[in-house]
């Protein structure tokens, strides 16, 4: 059995919060993060899949800190819930080193002209603004780590023009447009914020959309293609980057 001590702790000392920790990418990815050494803040509404995400790092040899659960509808992290989590990363860490959104929501795959006003405006709420509203909201203590990294996790939908994909295609084209929006306004504070597009993965929101779907061609959310754009984003060599944006090619 490997020991920790043999393991690469990259991100050792670093604060890294998740939003969508419970599941798919964000799960794979807190795992991986606390794998080399940083301290992972679990973000996600659902608590049943947080305290499993938790349970596997915990009982994971290479491991070396215990991540902190933030059992939290994103949606209310505003105001004093906010002011809260900020308390808590000042208290425990200092500074938040890293935000990574990777929280994902389905929608109908609907035809253009049948797209309804309100689940439109609750589709760009979700996959656009709260993302926005959670590093607005982080902003003051990701600026207290001098090189911070704020990742954005965008869709295929924003540029294949593919059939039904409207409610997406349109807050994910806008999440990315406020990437480089964030990674402009930020060079002179020192941030790095950049977007990716993991390209066709086995999540749970596909097979919403797709319940009979071979999944032949289809990434595992853990596959090494997809962690590798979000860790050499997370490690030194990758802060020099910001303002741009990744994708992976279908399989």
């Amino acid at each position: 059995m490997t020991s920790t001590r043999d393991t690469p702790q990259p991100f050792a000392g670093l604060s890294l919060l998740i939003t969508g920790a419970g599941f798919d990418i964000g799960k794979a990815l807190a795992i991986r993060c606390a794998r080399q050494g940083a301290h992972v803040i679990l973000m996600d509404k659902d608590n049943r899949a947080l305290n499993a995400v938790y349970d596997e790092i915990t009982s994971d040899d290479h491991h070396h800190c215990e991540p902190t659960i933030l059992k939290l509808d994103s949606q209310a992290f505003i105001g004093e819930t906010a002011e809260l989590v900020r308390q808590q990363i000042l208290e425990e860490h200092q500074k938040l080193d890293a935000l990574i959104h990777t929280a994902n929501a389905a929608f109908p795959l609907t035809p253009i002209n049948l797209l309804e006003t309100n689940v439109l405006d609750k589709a760009l709420h979700t996959l656009h603004t709260l993302p926005h509203q959670i590093t607005r909201e982080l902003y003051p203590v990701l600026k207290l780590a001098g090189q911070p990294s704020v990742i954005f996790t965008s869709h295929f939908s924003a540029h294949t023009n593919k059939a039904f994909w409207g409610y997406h295609a349109g807050a994910f084209a806008a999440l990315e447009a406020l990437s480089r929006q964030w990674a402009a306004d930020t060079i002179n504070a020192g941030f790095s914020v950049n977007s990716i597009d993991p390209g066709l993965v086995k999540t749970e929101i596909r097979k919403k959309h797709y319940p009979a779907e071979d999944q032949g061609h289809l990434r595992y959310p853990g596959d090494e293609a997809i962690m590798s754009l979000y860790l050499n984003l997370l490690s030194e060599g990758g802060k020099s980057r910001s303002g741009e944006h990744f994708s992976l090619p279908v399989k």
